[in-house]
């Protein structure tokens, strides 16, 4: 659940994570 949370952090309201890490866990999304 920290995990989660965390990521949500990172990656903020740009939805754009700020480092190399998958954003498979938060769902699907055309970053590929």
């Amino acid at each position: 659940m920290v995990k989660i949370k965390l990521k949500v952090k990172e990656v903020g309201s740009r939805g754009r994570p700020k480092g190399p890490f998958p954003r498979s866990r938060r769902g699907p999304t055309p970053d590929a």
